[in-house]
Protein backbone atom coordinates (compact mmCIF):
# COMPACT_ATOMS: atom_id res chain seq x y z
CA UNK A 1 0.00 0.00 0.00
CA UNK A 2 1.52 3.25 -0.92
CA UNK A 3 2.47 6.18 1.47
CA UNK A 4 -0.64 8.29 -0.21
CA UNK A 5 -3.27 5.55 0.58
CA UNK A 6 -2.19 4.93 4.01
CA UNK A 7 -2.34 8.61 4.87
CA UNK A 8 -5.99 8.31 3.52
CA UNK A 9 -7.08 5.80 5.74
CA UNK A 10 -5.26 7.35 8.65
CA UNK A 11 -7.54 10.29 8.13
CA UNK A 12 -10.59 8.06 7.82
CA UNK A 13 -9.98 6.24 10.51
CA UNK A 14 -9.81 9.83 12.36
CA UNK A 15 -12.95 11.34 10.63
CA UNK A 16 -14.67 8.21 11.77
CA UNK A 17 -13.60 8.74 15.79
CA UNK A 18 -14.39 12.52 15.68
CA UNK A 19 -17.87 11.40 13.81
CA UNK A 20 -18.58 8.52 16.43
CA UNK A 21 -17.39 11.18 19.26
CA UNK A 22 -19.33 13.88 18.15
CA UNK A 23 -22.82 11.09 17.92
CA UNK A 24 -22.07 9.96 21.03
CA UNK A 25 -21.94 13.50 22.72
CA UNK A 26 -24.76 14.31 20.74
CA UNK A 27 -26.58 10.87 22.10
CA UNK A 28 -25.52 11.77 25.48
CA UNK A 29 -26.62 15.07 25.39
CA UNK A 30 -30.10 14.11 24.39
CA UNK A 31 -30.56 11.98 27.04
CA UNK A 32 -29.58 14.48 29.41
CA UNK A 33 -31.69 16.81 31.15
CA UNK A 34 -30.76 21.30 30.50
CA UNK A 35 -29.05 22.10 33.75
CA UNK A 36 -28.25 25.38 34.91
CA UNK A 37 -25.53 26.23 37.48
CA UNK A 38 -26.86 27.62 40.56
CA UNK A 39 -23.72 29.61 42.59
CA UNK A 40 -24.14 29.57 46.12
CA UNK A 41 -24.41 32.06 48.69
CA UNK A 42 -26.61 32.49 51.75
CA UNK A 43 -30.95 33.68 51.77
CA UNK A 44 -33.39 33.72 54.48
CA UNK A 45 -35.72 30.73 53.97
CA UNK A 46 -39.01 30.29 54.41
CA UNK A 47 -41.32 32.98 56.21
CA UNK A 48 -42.72 35.18 58.43
CA UNK A 49 -45.91 35.73 56.73
CA UNK A 50 -47.07 31.92 55.62
CA UNK A 51 -48.90 29.23 57.30
CA UNK A 52 -47.31 27.93 60.15
CA UNK A 53 -45.33 25.33 58.47
CA UNK A 54 -43.21 27.73 56.58
CA UNK A 55 -42.28 29.73 59.79
CA UNK A 56 -39.99 31.18 60.62
CA UNK A 57 -37.64 32.98 58.10
CA UNK A 58 -34.41 31.72 58.91
CA UNK A 59 -30.76 32.06 57.24
CA UNK A 60 -29.64 29.41 55.14
CA UNK A 61 -26.22 28.86 53.35
CA UNK A 62 -26.26 26.55 49.80
CA UNK A 63 -23.57 25.70 47.86
CA UNK A 64 -23.04 25.59 44.66
CA UNK A 65 -24.88 23.31 42.33
CA UNK A 66 -26.75 22.32 39.35
CA UNK A 67 -30.38 22.29 38.58
CA UNK A 68 -32.73 21.07 36.02
CA UNK A 69 -33.61 24.16 33.55
CA UNK A 70 -37.16 22.18 33.31
CA UNK A 71 -39.28 19.93 34.57
CA UNK A 72 -38.79 16.28 33.37
CA UNK A 73 -40.86 16.36 29.93
CA UNK A 74 -43.18 13.27 29.68
CA UNK A 75 -40.67 12.62 26.63
CA UNK A 76 -37.75 12.75 28.85
CA UNK A 77 -39.61 10.20 31.40
CA UNK A 78 -40.86 8.18 28.41
CA UNK A 79 -37.04 7.68 27.60
CA UNK A 80 -36.64 5.81 30.58
CA UNK A 81 -40.00 3.87 30.61
CA UNK A 82 -38.93 2.48 27.44
CA UNK A 83 -35.14 1.31 28.23
CA UNK A 84 -36.45 -0.51 31.25
CA UNK A 85 -39.49 -1.29 31.12
CA UNK A 86 -40.39 0.40 34.55
CA UNK A 87 -44.02 0.48 36.13
CA UNK A 88 -44.96 3.52 38.22
CA UNK A 89 -46.45 3.55 41.76
CA UNK A 90 -49.47 4.59 39.97
CA UNK A 91 -49.54 1.38 38.03
CA UNK A 92 -49.10 -1.13 40.56
CA UNK A 93 -51.82 -3.31 41.48
CA UNK A 94 -53.26 -3.46 44.91
CA UNK A 95 -51.54 -6.65 46.11
CA UNK A 96 -48.33 -5.06 45.01
CA UNK A 97 -49.79 -1.99 47.16
CA UNK A 98 -50.31 -3.70 50.11
CA UNK A 99 -47.27 -5.86 50.26
CA UNK A 100 -45.69 -2.70 50.34
CA UNK A 101 -47.22 -1.59 53.20
CA UNK A 102 -49.10 0.81 51.04
CA UNK A 103 -52.81 1.38 51.07
CA UNK A 104 -54.95 -0.41 48.36
CA UNK A 105 -56.36 2.55 45.46
CA UNK A 106 -59.03 -0.08 45.28
CA UNK A 107 -59.32 1.73 41.38
CA UNK A 108 -57.92 2.28 38.48
CA UNK A 109 -55.75 5.63 38.60
CA UNK A 110 -54.33 5.32 34.88
CA UNK A 111 -50.96 5.70 34.42
CA UNK A 112 -48.62 8.41 34.46
CA UNK A 113 -48.80 9.02 30.74
CA UNK A 114 -52.09 10.88 31.09
CA UNK A 115 -53.56 14.46 30.61
CA UNK A 116 -55.85 15.73 33.49
CA UNK A 117 -58.75 14.15 31.27
CA UNK A 118 -57.21 10.67 31.43
CA UNK A 119 -56.59 10.56 27.90
CA UNK A 120 -53.25 8.78 27.15
CA UNK A 121 -50.67 11.81 26.19
CA UNK A 122 -49.73 12.51 22.34
CA UNK A 123 -46.44 11.61 21.55
CA UNK A 124 -46.38 15.09 19.87
CA UNK A 125 -47.02 16.53 23.43
CA UNK A 126 -43.54 15.82 24.50
CA UNK A 127 -42.50 18.78 26.25
CA UNK A 128 -45.03 18.30 28.77
CA UNK A 129 -43.97 17.87 32.00
CA UNK A 130 -44.44 14.24 33.06
CA UNK A 131 -47.13 13.97 35.99
CA UNK A 132 -48.31 11.32 37.78
CA UNK A 133 -45.17 10.70 39.20
CA UNK A 134 -44.78 10.02 42.48
CA UNK A 135 -41.07 10.28 45.08
CA UNK A 136 -40.52 6.61 43.98
CA UNK A 137 -40.93 7.19 40.49
CA UNK A 138 -38.72 10.28 40.43
CA UNK A 139 -35.80 9.04 42.35
CA UNK A 140 -35.91 5.62 40.12
CA UNK A 141 -35.48 7.98 37.16
CA UNK A 142 -32.42 10.30 38.55
CA UNK A 143 -30.86 6.67 39.40
CA UNK A 144 -31.14 5.19 35.20
CA UNK A 145 -30.26 8.14 34.01
CA UNK A 146 -27.26 8.29 36.51
CA UNK A 147 -26.30 4.70 34.99
CA UNK A 148 -26.59 6.20 32.14
CA UNK A 149 -24.85 9.16 32.02
CA UNK A 150 -21.92 8.39 34.26
CA UNK A 151 -23.49 11.26 36.17
CA UNK A 152 -24.76 11.17 39.47
CA UNK A 153 -28.48 12.68 39.45
CA UNK A 154 -30.43 13.34 42.00
CA UNK A 155 -33.64 15.03 43.10
CA UNK A 156 -32.99 18.82 45.04
CA UNK A 157 -32.99 19.43 48.55
CA UNK A 158 -35.68 21.52 50.12
CA UNK A 159 -33.58 24.42 50.72
CA UNK A 160 -31.81 24.10 47.16
CA UNK A 161 -35.01 24.23 45.54
CA UNK A 162 -36.37 27.88 47.11
CA UNK A 163 -32.90 29.03 47.14
CA UNK A 164 -32.94 28.64 43.01
CA UNK A 165 -36.44 29.56 43.02
CA UNK A 166 -35.81 33.05 44.57
CA UNK A 167 -33.12 33.46 41.77
CA UNK A 168 -30.35 32.44 44.17
CA UNK A 169 -27.76 35.13 44.44
CA UNK A 170 -29.02 37.09 41.33
CA UNK A 171 -32.68 37.35 43.68
CA UNK A 172 -34.86 40.41 43.16
CA UNK A 173 -37.14 38.93 46.36
CA UNK A 174 -39.64 38.34 44.03
CA UNK A 175 -43.11 36.75 45.82
CA UNK A 176 -43.31 34.25 43.24
CA UNK A 177 -40.05 32.67 41.15
CA UNK A 178 -39.79 35.39 38.07
CA UNK A 179 -42.29 37.89 39.30
CA UNK A 180 -44.84 39.34 41.59
CA UNK A 181 -47.45 38.64 38.90
CA UNK A 182 -48.22 34.81 38.52
CA UNK A 183 -49.75 35.33 35.12
CA UNK A 184 -46.35 36.15 33.68
CA UNK A 185 -44.31 33.16 35.56
CA UNK A 186 -46.72 30.68 36.07
CA UNK A 187 -49.35 27.93 34.58
CA UNK A 188 -52.11 28.50 37.33
CA UNK A 189 -55.59 27.90 38.19
CA UNK A 190 -56.28 31.15 36.37
CA UNK A 191 -55.15 30.32 33.12
CA UNK A 192 -53.86 27.01 33.08
CA UNK A 193 -57.97 25.65 31.79
CA UNK A 194 -56.94 22.47 33.96
CA UNK A 195 -54.22 20.98 32.49
CA UNK A 196 -50.65 21.20 32.01
CA UNK A 197 -48.56 23.30 29.36
CA UNK A 198 -45.73 22.45 27.64
CA UNK A 199 -42.30 23.51 29.66
CA UNK A 200 -40.34 26.71 29.50
CA UNK A 201 -43.24 29.00 27.95
CA UNK A 202 -43.65 31.05 30.55
CA UNK A 203 -40.96 33.83 31.49
CA UNK A 204 -37.68 32.23 33.13
CA UNK A 205 -36.70 33.73 36.84
CA UNK A 206 -33.11 35.16 37.70
CA UNK A 207 -31.32 32.33 36.92
CA UNK A 208 -33.33 31.19 33.61
CA UNK A 209 -35.47 28.46 35.27
CA UNK A 210 -38.43 27.91 34.04
CA UNK A 211 -41.64 26.72 35.78
CA UNK A 212 -40.45 26.65 39.35
CA UNK A 213 -43.69 28.14 40.45
CA UNK A 214 -46.86 26.24 38.89
CA UNK A 215 -47.44 23.82 36.33
CA UNK A 216 -47.06 20.81 38.42
CA UNK A 217 -45.16 20.35 41.68
CA UNK A 218 -42.30 19.03 41.92
CA UNK A 219 -40.88 16.44 44.44
CA UNK A 220 -37.68 17.17 46.35
CA UNK A 221 -35.35 14.84 48.46
CA UNK A 222 -35.92 15.64 51.99
CA UNK A 223 -38.42 14.08 54.22
CA UNK A 224 -40.90 16.16 55.64
CA UNK A 225 -41.29 18.28 59.00
CA UNK A 226 -43.75 20.83 59.79
CA UNK A 227 -41.78 22.68 61.67
CA UNK A 228 -38.31 24.34 60.53
CA UNK A 229 -35.86 22.69 62.87
CA UNK A 230 -32.30 22.20 62.94
CA UNK A 231 -32.71 19.65 60.03
CA UNK A 232 -33.69 22.97 57.86
CA UNK A 233 -31.15 25.71 59.33
CA UNK A 234 -27.41 26.13 58.84
CA UNK A 235 -25.11 25.17 55.76
CA UNK A 236 -27.15 22.83 52.97
CA UNK A 237 -29.47 21.00 55.26
CA UNK A 238 -31.40 18.13 54.18
CA UNK A 239 -34.08 18.31 56.49
CA UNK A 240 -34.84 15.09 59.11
CA UNK A 241 -33.06 12.02 58.62
CA UNK A 242 -36.60 9.75 58.38
CA UNK A 243 -40.20 10.29 58.26
CA UNK A 244 -43.57 9.22 56.64
CA UNK A 245 -43.62 12.04 53.62
CA UNK A 246 -41.58 13.68 51.54
CA UNK A 247 -41.62 17.64 50.53
CA UNK A 248 -43.20 18.97 47.26
CA UNK A 249 -42.50 22.48 46.52
CA UNK A 250 -43.89 25.08 43.64
CA UNK A 251 -47.69 24.96 43.32
CA UNK A 252 -49.42 23.34 40.09
CA UNK A 253 -52.40 24.32 37.01
CA UNK A 254 -55.24 23.75 39.70
CA UNK A 255 -53.07 25.89 42.44
CA UNK A 256 -55.03 29.78 43.36
CA UNK A 257 -52.41 32.33 43.64
CA UNK A 258 -52.11 32.35 47.43
CA UNK A 259 -50.48 29.01 47.18
CA UNK A 260 -47.88 29.62 44.71
CA UNK A 261 -45.43 31.80 46.72
CA UNK A 262 -41.84 30.60 46.83
CA UNK A 263 -41.95 29.78 50.44
CA UNK A 264 -45.15 27.51 50.06
CA UNK A 265 -44.55 23.59 51.37
CA UNK A 266 -46.37 20.76 50.09
CA UNK A 267 -45.91 16.82 51.25
CA UNK A 268 -47.37 13.95 50.43
CA UNK A 269 -46.26 10.05 51.24
CA UNK A 270 -43.69 9.13 48.90
CA UNK A 271 -45.67 6.22 46.62
CA UNK A 272 -48.90 9.26 46.41
CA UNK A 273 -48.68 10.30 43.00
CA UNK A 274 -51.52 12.03 40.86
CA UNK A 275 -51.69 13.79 37.58
CA UNK A 276 -50.11 17.60 38.96
CA UNK A 277 -47.36 15.87 40.70
CA UNK A 278 -43.55 16.21 38.77
CA UNK A 279 -39.93 16.90 39.93
CA UNK A 280 -36.74 18.49 38.35
CA UNK A 281 -33.39 16.94 38.48
CA UNK A 282 -30.14 18.19 40.48
CA UNK A 283 -26.50 17.54 40.04
CA UNK A 284 -23.68 18.21 42.54
CA UNK A 285 -21.07 20.58 41.62
CA UNK A 286 -17.36 19.12 43.25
Amino acid sequence: MSKIAEMKNVLLSVFLAVAGMTLFAQNQAVRQPALVLVEGGKFMMGSDSGVAGDHPARQVEISSFCLGKYEITFGEFQRFVTATGYRTDAEQPDSVRVAKGWPAVRENTGTWCTYSTGIPVWSGDSLLPAGNISWNDAAAYCEWLSRETGRKYRLPTEAEWEYAARGGNKSKGFIYSGGNDPEEVAWYLMNARDKTHPVGQKAANELGLYDMTGNVREWCADWYSPSANSSSRGKDPTGPSSGTERVMRGGMWRDGDSTLPIWSRFHEPPYHSVLSFGFRVAVSVQ
